[in-house]
């Protein structure tokens, strides 16, 4: 039975609706029904479309790649059929569309659904019983792609009806099984075994997919119900400017509520009685606007703990809402010798408004409306002043990933926009007694009162999860995401300056360890921060007084076992500390801006060293995003270059493909500039980011240099021995040559000859030398002066 209908017929689907009666309840669970059933469809068809083109796509290319070697009957018939049932789902997708709100689907609906997905996967079925067995091996690879791809496409798809989703890719699995038995491949019973395993895990994934989803149209539907009931309760406010007397019990419940307080609540004097105080208050603080909703919270929190103390208290100011209009309150109370408190609300709104200008211009952010960095200071202050034993907050540094680049792409105008949209989102997810504060270009602090660690790293959690959902700025859907650091009271500081510099080295290390994250300070942060002080300033001085030194690693082509070429590689002992690890002083050259002093005088060092052995062909050098961002860069290397009298073919810069993400200073351009002088260009780490095959298309490289990782596993795992047979075959297709790095062992070694990698590079062939020894190798292989055309 389908979903849909299963939650209209079994009464154990929502025990709890006995909790919810309202005398509708059958009402209810065909209204919860038809929701379901919505949902599911709604979620299926909004992928028609993509999901035509996907089959249409995938059909085709069968059709294409099976052509020359299947019967061409047989494949137009299946293509014919695969149409049939690919193009209806649109048109119903439209006129779907063409009801929404006026129409609820039926049972019927769904079933109709789970007979189309049992047709498409019997269509999609054929290839593999049909035309895989007797396919060529080329064929077969590409047959078991478009078969896995629709199974996981096809299953994900249709997760909101299970069982068409189980169907579906139960069908195709059969039938991949049978295909794979009629092949008689060698390894056949392996593949099979892998086809069960990844077919029971897609159909457990499948399932779980299907009950969250389940849970979610449960949670929405309760959500609203519930909505509906508060909305009941509610009623129009009335505004008064006199005093209103009230008096409460010891359980701080209204007692006797008079008329003029019934009037200034707006509620019945029967409404009140036995209400607790509190909860009257914060009734008429449902709906004020956000940048008063803080100073509710802060007020009616000192309410609550002035009556926990039970002392007697005046004038605690509340912001309330009366009608279309908000207003301040004073709240004053006496506790009495029995246990009760009597007391007075008094109106100061209009002493209030001849302030408040004055007040936002110190303590509020002008373009988010947030707390600024003074006012989160003083808050900060004061819950440092009142910390009481046992008490626990979390204050959090936040800072966005990629403003920069919003505001320099869209405008500041599109910038201030997405700041409005990171404010409301972490104000969403903060707590009533919490505080978000903009505290500077594009970083924010949180105040997350009476937390502990554990509380305040989900909450964290929930914030950066949101962030890094994209913003819809104009037309533009804009990813910035966002890194946090996270330091508590009191473990990690008593005051202000210790907790904000705690937090911020947490939020230094979640941006050195890969952004995007949450880190909560620990005290080791500290010490790696002063070393990192430290190392900083030693690096000033190694670039002055040349403490820095470069090793350079042959790379050698594998059919001749000549050097083609050399990296250079820095390194740097330190007269006061020692060996210094690359990436460190990399890392930290970057950070300071000192990399531009560093890469001047590696680019120096290596065109002095072409000069110096011309029967070196080529000499690699690493250059970093930032260098590239620089507007003199490429008029210094050109300079460079002619300076030493070297033919530009013999240098060759390698860049990473972080380097060419958000080019937002032109670095594609800068390249092709370089190039057109004649330099080479190489791209290093390839195949480390998802869209590296796409500079490969806008951008010429003389050499792509297959990522180290990839080599490791060459020969023990088929898959990247496959990625690296593919890479090869691609670049030399393009006329690029290969650079295999991280050559470990002869046996990599012997494999990168037989699939036909040009050069390699890496300890089984060299290890990082010095000039001389350099100088001893090219002399030892008698590699030639000659550059490569």
């Amino acid at each position: 039975m389908p979903e849909g209908a299963g939650i209209a017929n079994q009464k154990n689907i929502r025990p709890d609706f006995a909790h919810f009666d309202f005398g509708q309840a059958e009402l209810d669970e065909e209204r919860l029904a038809q929701r379901y059933r919505t949902s599911q469809l709604d979620s299926i068809f909004n992928l028609v479309k993509l999901n035509m083109a996907g089959n249409l796509i995938s059909a085709t290319l069968t059709m294409i790649v099976l052509w020359p070697t299947q019967s061409h009957e047989l494949l137009a018939g299946w293509f014919c059929c695969l149409l049939i049932l690919i193009i209806p789902p649109v048109f119903v997708q439209q006129r779907r569309a063409a009801l929404t709100g006026r129409h609820s689907p039926s049972i019927k609906s769904v079933q109709r659904c789970v007979q189309h997905a049992v047709a498409l996967s019997v269509c999609w079925s054929v290839p593999s019983v049909f035309f895989f067995p007797f396919a060529t091996p080329d064929q077969q690879v590409f047959m078991a792609t478009i078969v896995v791809g629709m199974m996981c496409a096809g299953g994900f798809s249709l997760y909101t009806i299970r069982k068409a989703a189980w169907l579906f890719t139960g069908i195709m699995a059969i039938a991949a099984a049978a295909g794979l038995i009629m092949s008689q491949i060698e390894i056949m019973h392996w593949l099979l075994l892998l086809l069960v395993i990844y077919s029971l895990i897609l159909l457990n994934i499948i399932n779980s997919s299907c009950q969250v989803f389940r849970n979610n149209v449960l949670a929405n539907f309760d959500m609203e119900r519930q909505k509906d009931v508060i909305e009941l309760l509610l009623t129009d406010f009335q505004q008064s400017t006199t005093d209103v007397l009230w008096q409460v019990d010891e359980q701080l419940t209204l007692q006797n509520p008079g008329p003029e307080l019934a009037s200034r609540l707006g509620k019945t004097k029967a409404e009140l009685t036995g209400m607790p105080f509190v909860e009257a208050i914060r009734s008429i603080q449902q709906n004020l606007p956000e940048d008063l909703i803080h100073s509710a919270s802060l007020g009616l929190y000192e309410v609550e703990r002035l009556f926990s103390e039970g002392k007697a208290f005046q004038k605690v100011e509340l912001p309330v809402r009366l009608g279309y209009q908000e207003s301040w309150w004073t709240v004053t109370a006496k506790p009495q010798e029995d246990g009760h408190w009597v007391g007075c609300i008094s109106d100061l709104t209009v002493q209030y408004e001849a302030n408040r200008n004055a007040w936002k211009l110190g303590h509020e952010d002008a373009v988010t409306e947030l707390s600024n960095r003074r006012a989160f200071h003083e808050s900060v202050e004061l819950t440092l002043r009142h910390l009481d034993d046992g008490d626990s907050h979390g204050v959090l540094c936040l800072d966005l990933d990629r403003f920069k680049s919003v505001n320099d792409a869209f405008g500041h105008d599109s910038g201030d926009h997405l700041l409005k949209i990171v404010a409301k989102r972490l104000s969403k997810h903060a707590r009533t007694t919490d505080i978000v504060a903009r505290t500077g270009g594009d970083e924010f602090n949180v105040l997350l009162r009476h937390v502990d660690r554990e509380r305040a790293q989900s909450i964290a959690e929930s914030m950066l999860h949101s962030l890094q959902q994209p913003c819809q700025i104009g037309s533009n859907n804009i990813l910035v995401g966002a890194s946090i650091g996270l330091a508590m009271v009191p473990d990690d500081g008593i005051d202000l300056d210790t907790v904000r510099k705690n937090s911020d080295l947490a939020l230094y290390e979640a941006k050195k360890s890969g952004r995007g994250r949450v880190v909560t300070f620990d005290p080791s942060m500290a010490e790696m921060a002063s070393r990192r002080m430290e190392l900083e300033q030693a690096l000033r001085y190694a670039l002055a007084t040349d403490e820095l030194s470069l090793v350079f690693q042959p790379q050698r082509s594998t059919e001749s076992n000549a050097i083609v070429a050399a990296e250079a590689l820095t390194r740097w002992h330190s007269h006061e500390l020692g060996k210094v690890d690359t990436q460190t002083f990399i890392n930290i050259a970057e950070d300071t801006g000192q990399i531009h002093a560093l890469g001047s005088w590696v680019l120096l060092q290596s065109c002095r060293l072409l000069a110096e052995l011309p029967e070196l062909p080529r000499l690699a050098v690493n250059v970093s995003p930032l260098q590239l961002a620089n507007p003199a860069f490429v008029g210094h290397v050109k300079q460079t270059v002619k300076r030493h009298r070297i033919a530009p073919q013999r240098l060759e810069l390698e860049i990473t493909e972080t380097a060419l993400l958000d080019d937002n200073h032109g670095a594609a351009e800068k390249l092709s500039e370089l190039k057109k002088f004649g330099i080479r260009i190489a791209l290093d780490d390839f195949g480390t980011v998802y869209s590296s095959l796409r500079y490969l298309q806008f951008f010429p490289f003389d050499k792509i240099k297959i990522d180290r990782s990839f080599i490791k596993e060459l020969t023990a795992s088929p898959t990247s021995s496959a990625i690296v047979e593919a890479v090869i075959s691609m670049a030399h297709a393009m006329d690029m040559e290969v650079v295999a790095e991280g050559v470990e062992c002869l046996a990599t070694l012997e494999r990168l000859k037989i699939i036909g990698c040009d050069t390699v590079q890496g300890y089984a062939i060299a290890m990082p030398q010095n000039k001389s020894c350099l100088m001893d190798a090219l002399g030892e292989t008698g590699t030639t002066a000659a550059v490569s055309s």
